[in-house]
């Protein structure tokens, strides 16, 4: 097991130091009050907003990228001398945190909403944000976050609930928020109309699980068609005594107002206008033609349930007049998801327990024609409840979306905004190209009223208060009634960058820059909140409130599942930053809401992963963790352990990086005149591809282009290559090649660290700070840095360093075969007819200062077919000729065993 500690060693020298990570996290938590004192720029304002967190519960795994990622880009812009302002905020979460609640109730009280006033559920709901809001202010703070503190916003102050209530009136006096009966998705569970994009049209087979009313899961039948009997009325010579219909919903039936078939469909061109008897109801209803019947699907006759199903109701608003006055509206299921006083004898019945009663009965009254199972049906399932939804003919309130689309998506076409990576494009691209009404309202208690308001006779005034309200109705206030429903959460949290960044509506006028500078979000909220964000704020200034947005992709386990508390994968980011043992995890699972079913299989998954719990870490190792993949790929496997332990190691590399840089300096405490060599050169050079990469890819927002090369310039080429060809001059204590040394070190480690600290800042800022020769410096210059770089040269001097690391790693390869030690001397004729001829002169002290090789001259041509002592370097055509029997003294039969 690893030590938690920094071992800095050196062979140049005997002393030993070392410091603890607790220590490191210390020091910046007082001296950076957990990087909110972090030194802001003097240049212009960079904004954004981190997404709020939903104030359902703790922050996961996934919330802790998006945070990081974030960070990264803040510090980086403080460090090209921005004025960065950062403002975090918490989202009420309207459905998401009442189901939260909920769940809750039933598990310590065995209490449901409906059996609690709203006033008193709104306090359960206010106590539940209350406390989740402190708990995740505090993880916030523990990540070392340079979030402005002194400016947080809540989607649910004062201060928004104006916002809101101002964007819902301009919009309806707009004409595009109205009020309309449609169909729309209605999920029992929650109680509540849901919008088409929180529907999750899912392939099922044989069953499904959903929750139960009563509490818990339940597995139910699906996949299933039910044939249904509907004896003709007038039934002629030749006729059959039925039109027979396959229907996945039996229990529906009752609601059935008319059949319809295909007017193309030649089995049916006598029966369109005549009568069939509804086998639940015993009305007598009509059959009528319409185009949108498949005549291959089923027996050709499909049900028409206009208050049930979008396409009954188009079928419904379609037909000619004679028909639709033959039909009624009945709806099928109340709001708990039970059969309407219209089924009669089933009414009340919870649909699932219907289905069976009502296929029992028609097979009683022969009006049923078997079953038969459906390989696969896709259900719309409710992504806030995974219950099953259904349809429902309702006055709801809607958005036109068609106009707010259009404006918007031109403008991504023309290239006004840009979106990285590029299947964001795509994504948002779809999301506006479709033009379906937003349903806005929601029959909840936790959210944003709607702010409109009703007479006796059912007359509505959208009014931002109640005196405005009466104002413009003429009607007083004791007499109106505000509307009972909330509005999608959504759409208060696509008001976040206008009322956070320009103070709207108190600040009606948008500036020319955009409020935002820069949106950064996960690609899985491109649709709900990014699309949503564009078209509203679009919608009410006439200005776009961000040009330039960032996806991050979404975080997988290892085996590339998906982050979910039933699989037992979601973590704690505190777990990692402050350890925790497994029967604290457990602890902790216990303590959330899930059901007992998903509970045991998530404590055994968690168990299985982490036996030994999980060791304290800190917060730049959890830093270390999430950006060492690419964050931008649509999926982030995050193997957790394995790369903690390798963002450990690094940090205890840093730490002997910059101990080796004191030591050098204090074996150079006599100032000497340079004397500089090729790999001082280069490690410049690639110094400044490094700073131009990092600045490049970091301006746009790329932090994993940027992580990966300041990280492999700091592991390969500082520490493995130049340090190591740097002892032999250190050991020797050789003044002016010190002096050198000491020079490019100083500027190396200074710069690499300070680009490394927007992505590990504790450790970073600690070294920076407690080094004696090291300048921790609040911007970098990388202009100035990247100003003389000469891609070719530099390319041609890097190649020819590579090819010297080539050389030394496959001789250290013989060395491992031969069991030689480091320490031996080896030399060796080089052959090539590609090398350059003053590669030796160039480059052979480097590679005998770092790998112990002296390479002694260089030939073109060489009879090498018999001689042992041969060894190929891969990827080029060097041959190198080793002199073993003056270097070793081995005997050469035995050698050439070895070999």
């Amino acid at each position: 097991m690893l030590s938690r500690r920094l071992f800095i060693q050196s062979r140049a020298s005997s002393v030993s130091t070392k410091f603890s990570w607790d220590e490191v996290r210390d020091y910046y938590k007082h001296k950076y009050h957990n990087g909110t004192s972090e030194r802001n720029g003097k240049g212009e304002v960079f904004k954004m907003v981190l997404p709020p967190p939903n104030v359902t519960g703790v922050l996961h795994i996934g919330h802790a990228l998006t945070v990081t990622v974030e960070d990264a880009i803040c510090r980086f812009q403080r460090l090209n001398d921005r004025n960065v302002e950062w403002i975090p905020g918490f989202d009420h979460a309207g459905i998401a945190t009442q189901t939260a609640v909920e769940k809750m109730l039933w598990k310590t009280r065995r209490v449901r909403r409906h059996e609690l006033s709203s006033d008193d559920f709104l306090e359960h709901c206010l106590d539940w944000k209350e406390v989740r809001e402190k708990e995740i202010s505090n993880q916030l703070r523990q990540l070392g976050t340079t979030l402005d503190w002194s400016r947080p916003f809540y989607t649910m102050n004062n201060k928004f609930k104006t916002a809101v209530n101002t964007a819902f009136v301009q919009l309806e006096k707009d004409g595009l928020i109205y009020r309309d009966k449609r169909i729309i998705n209605w999920c029992p569970s929650l109680r509540s109309a849901i919008s088409n994009e929180e529907v999750d049209l899912t392939p099922v087979g044989g069953s499904v699980t959903i929750p139960n009313p009563k509490g818990g899961m339940r597995k139910v039948k699906v996949g299933v068609m039910y044939k249904v009997r509907y004896k003709l009325v007038d039934r002629r010579h030749g006729d059959p005594e039925y039109l027979e219909v396959a229907t996945t919903r039996p229990e529906s039936v009752f609601a059935d107002t008319a059949l319809a078939v295909n007017p193309k469909d030649p089995r049916f061109f006598g029966f369109i206008g005549r009568f069939v008897k509804n086998p639940m109801s015993e009305e007598q209803i009509p059959v009528i033609p319409s185009e949108l019947v498949d005549p291959d699907l089923g027996t050709g006759v499909l049900k028409v349930t206009p208050a049930c199903s979008p396409v009954d109701y188009r079928i419904y608003s379609d037909s000619a007049e004679e028909f639709k006055r033959k039909m009624r509206l009945i709806p099928v299921t109340d709001d708990a998801g039970n059969l309407t006083k219209f089924a009669g004898k089933f009414e009340g019945l919870d649909r699932f327990d219907a289905k069976e009663k009502v296929v029992k009965f028609l097979t009683r009254i022969e009006a049923f024609g078997g079953e038969e199972k459906v390989e696969k049906t896709v259900l719309p399932i409710c992504s806030r409840s995974g219950d099953l939804c259904e349809g429902r003919l309702m006055d709801q309130w809607f958005l036109r979306t068609k106009e707010l689309n259009t404006n918007v998506l031109e403008r991504l076409e023309k290239g006004e905004i840009k979106i990285d990576p590029d299947y964001g494009r795509f994504a948002l691209s779809d999301w506006l190209e479709n033009h379906e009404p937003w349903c806005l309202s929601r029959q909840l208690v936790w959210g944003h009223r709607i702010p409109a308001y009703f007479d006796d006779s059912g007359n509505y005034f959208s009014a931002i208060d109640l005196d405005e309200a009466e104002e413009k109705s003429g009607i007083p206030k004791e007499k109106l009634t505000q509307d009972p429903d909330v509005l999608d959460t959504w759409f208060s949290s696509a008001l976040i960058p206008i009322v956070v960044g320009a103070n709207w509506p108190k600040t009606r006028a948008v500036g020319q820059k955009p409020p935002i500078d820069l949106m950064e979000t996960g690609h899985d909220i491109t649709g709900f909140w990014v699309a949503r964000m564009l078209i509203l704020c679009y919608g009410l200034t006439g200005k776009l409130p961000f040009d330039k947005i960032s996806l991050h992709g979404m975080i997988r386990d290892s085996e590339g599942r998906k982050m979910s508390k039933s699989r037992g994968n979601v973590i704690d980011p505190l777990f990692l930053i402050n350890g925790a043992s497994l029967n604290y995890m457990i602890k902790d699972l216990k303590e959330s809401n899930l059901p007992e079913e998903e509970l045991a299989s998530a404590i055994k998954l968690i168990s299985k992963d982490y036996p030994k719990g999980i060791q304290k870490y800190g917060p730049d190792v959890l830093r270390f963790v999430l950006l060492r993949r690419d964050v931008q790929a649509k999926d982030v496997p995050v193997d957790l352990i394995p790369l903690a332990e390798e963002g450990f190691k690094f940090g205890n590399k840093l730490a002997n990086m910059t101990k080796y840089v004191d030591l050098v300096c204090t074996a150079n405490a006599e100032r000497s005149k340079p004397k500089w060599k090729i790999e001082d050169k280069w490690i410049k050079s690639r110094l400044k591809r490094t700073a131009q990469i990092f600045y490049n890819n970091m301006s746009e927002a790329k932090t994993h282009p940027a992580f990966e090369a300041v990280f492999q310039f700091i592991l390969n080429d500082i520490c493995d290559t130049y340090l190591e060809s740097t002892k032999k001059a250190l050991w020797q204590k050789d003044p002016a090649r010190l002096a050198a040394i000491r020079s490019t070190l100083v500027e190396c480690v200074e710069i690499s660290l300070k680009m490394w600290s927007t992505f590990m800042p504790m450790v970073s800022n600690y070294l920076l700070d407690h080094s004696k020769n090291l300048e921790n410096r609040a911007a970098i210059e990388f202009e100035e840095i990247v100003s003389d770089f000469d891609a070719a040269a530099s390319n041609s001097l890097d190649r020819n360093v590579r090819t010297a690391q080539n050389i030394i790693t496959a001789l250290r390869a013989v060395r491992a075969r031969l069991g030689f030690s480091e320490k031996t001397p080896l030399s060796a004729t080089v052959m090539s007819r590609t090398l350059d001829k003053k590669f030796i002169e160039d480059l052979g002290e480097f590679v005998e200062n770092t790998g112990n090789i002296r390479l002694r001259k260089m030939e073109t041509e060489k009879d090498v077919s018999e001689n042992i002592n041969v060894v190929t370097v891969p990827g080029t055509d060097i041959i190198l000729v080793l002199d073993l029997d003056n270097e070793v003294g081995e005997d050469e039969d035995f050698l050439k065993k070895k070999l």
